[in-house]
């Protein structure tokens, strides 16, 4: 009689170990699918998106920057600034706007709750490596402020007083 106990115990430890190796076997291959569907995702999306750093300089020595930032690819600098920072802003329309979505340019009014008022306001630069920090002489929603991948933005709360104001 033990020895036929032993037979079945036997028998249910086998049976554990094929099923438990099965379920591995499966695991093993579910993971190494998805990982291959997600490598194939994560090439697509590089495609699709670019890189950008972010500079927001409050006019009060405190600056923020959002580094290797992605962003989809076609986005301009008000784009890319609305998804590191909480941004308002006035839609201006005119008919003979070229180079604006919908011949629709925003003016920024406020970055993270500093409005611009009557002395101060929000200016964004770029940067070019020859030239250093440049004021953009069109809006950031414009079609030329569209952000290239390792390009770096940066937006200044700067007073009127001098012009051009100085760079962040």
């Amino acid at each position: 009689m033990m020895k036929g106990r032993w037979v079945w115990i036997s028998l249910g430890l086998a049976c554990w170990a094929i099923a438990a190796s099965l379920l591995a076997c499966y695991f093993w291959y579910s993971y190494e699918l998805y990982r291959g569907l997600y490598e194939r995702a994560m090439g697509q999306l590089e495609r699709l998106t670019v890189f950008v750093n972010i500079l927001i300089d409050y006019g009060n020595g405190t600056r923020t920057w959002f580094n290797n930032t992605r962003v989809s690819a076609g986005s301009t600098v008000f784009d890319a600034t609305c998804m590191v920072a909480e941004v308002e802003y006035m839609a201006y329309e005119g008919p003979d706007w070229v180079g604006y979505p919908n011949n629709t340019a925003y003016l920024v009014v406020s970055i993270n709750g500093l409005r611009n008022n009557q002395t101060h306001a929000w200016f964004w630069w770029f940067w070019d490596a020859r030239a250093g920090w440049v004021l953009a002489p069109y809006g950031s929603n414009h079609v030329n402020a569209t952000v290239v991948d390792g390009g770096t933005y940066a937006w200044a709360f700067r007073s009127f007083a001098t012009w051009p104001p100085p760079p962040p």
